[in-house]
């Protein structure tokens, strides 16, 4: 069976991406390649939306006063008891979710440095639109788990201003 470079296999990369851990100097090496293999590039245009995502309240201001913190966003059937669940900020644990019917675009979200997006039971265009949005709201990086392969979103760094 051949597998795609950015398919998660059953290894130490995709226990790290699974258990839903903070996201620590353990995984950063558990996942050296996440950030380094070819990225969809989007030109970072500005999100105008005015609803802000849900929980997103303490992720601004955690990063209003200066942290990075780590920020899981989950899109599917099962994203509000997935967030519900992880989001405590008193314990440094982040969490925000795509509802229901509702587009990414439609939402402000935080600009957290490299969010991990769980996208399950969801088109894959809707996974795309999501780390599109996180990129437009000004992300640097989005990681989306999408279906056990790995999308990586960057925001582009080469558009010439006149």
């Amino acid at each position: 069976m051949h597998r795609s470079p950015d398919t998660l296999t059953n290894s130490r990369h995709a226990r790290a991406l699974n258990a839903h851990q903070p996201w620590t100097p353990a995984n950063r090496r558990a996942v050296p390649h996440a950030l380094t293999r070819p990225a969809i590039r989007l030109e970072a245009q500005a999100n105008q939306a005015n609803r802000a995502a849900p929980y997103s309240r303490a992720i601004f201001a955690a990063l209003a006063e200066g942290k990075q913190p780590n920020v899981f966003v989950y899109a599917g059937p099962r994203a509000w008891e997935r967030a519900t669940a992880r989001h405590r900020p008193a314990l440094g644990l982040y969490a925000t979710l795509l509802p229901k019917d509702v587009a990414p675009e439609d939402l402000r979200w935080p600009p957290a440095p490299t969010p991990l997006v769980i996208a399950e039971g969801v088109p894959r265009r809707d996974a795309v639109r999501l780390g599109a949005a996180l990129i437009a709201s000004g992300c640097v990086a989005a990681l989306v788990v999408y279906e056990g392969e790995l999308l990586t979103f960057r925001a582009s760094r080469d558009v010439q201003g006149d």
